[in-house]
């Protein structure tokens, strides 16, 4: 944690089924057209469809020049957790407060089932209850992380869970569609060198290319995927990237 900001997590308990199920229904939504994904685009918002080529999260992304190749649908927290004045020990909350809470917790824009049957096949079908499914089985492990690291650093194990009771978490099925080696741009990666924001990262990572870059580093390093694991960082002070050729 210190040195890479990334471990690998076995023995995790969570249900290599369940993370089955949720990939499975996200590779039948990004099968879609353009048109019905885009139904339910983000928009600059937190969560929805981020198409493809429409963002770049390296340190320096510029979309325009080299944008990420890759799409996603990202959702937000399951249960409404929007904090009031109170809870933030706030007498009134400013327009800027407001505006921010907004933000963080808009509710999550679900493609519509193209069919009333719910075990028909079809966008939305079962996109809402795989993804959400996976979302509790990761909170789970989550909070169970972060009371080991608690205990790890001598301190209750029950004090960075206490943080987190606002929390607005997100989730996001990421799609990096086949490439032809002619399509990429001088320095353009499937996901450029960033730092995600909040306490914790956790990967599900089905294919290679994940890359980090340890500390006081100034070369990549690839990381392993093992069967039925989870890659867990540091998000505020590593960087990581997705290499192009994946």
């Amino acid at each position: 944690c210190r040195d890479v900001g990334f471990v690998v997590v076995t023995g995790h308990g969570v249900d290599p089924s369940v993370t089955k199920n949720a990939a499975d229904e996200a590779a039948a939504f990004f099968r879609q057209t353009a048109d019905e994904k885009l139904a339910v685009a983000a928009k600059g918002g937190a969560f929805g469809y981020i198409p493809l080529e429409s963002e770049a999260l390296g340190d320096d992304g510029d979309a325009t020049l080299r944008p990420d190749l890759r799409e996603a649908f990202a959702m937000g927290p399951v249960a409404n957790l929007r904090p009031t004045a109170e809870d933030l020990k706030l007498t009134s909350l400013s327009a800027h407060d407001r505006e921010v809470l907004d933000f963080c917790y808009q509710p999550t824009p679900w493609p519509k089932p193209s069919t009333p049957d719910a075990c028909a096949t079809g966008m939305g079908a079962g996109l809402r209850t795989a993804m959400e499914e996976l979302y509790h089985a990761t909170a789970r492990l989550g909070n169970g992380l972060l009371q080991m690291f608690g205990r790890a650093l001598g301190i209750d194990e029950e004090l960075l869970l206490s943080k987190t009771t606002h929390h607005f978490s997100a989730m996001a099925a990421i799609n990096y569609p086949p490439l032809d080696r002619g399509q990429l741009r001088p320095g353009q990666l499937r996901c450029g060198p960033h730092q995600d924001s909040g306490t914790l990262t956790i990967v599900w990572e089905n294919a290679e290319g994940l890359e980090v870059l340890p500390r006081g580093k100034t070369t990549w390093q690839a990381v392993r995927a093992y069967a039925h694991s989870v890659l867990v960082s540091q998000p505020a002070y590593f960087s990581c990237r997705i290499a192009p050729w994946l």
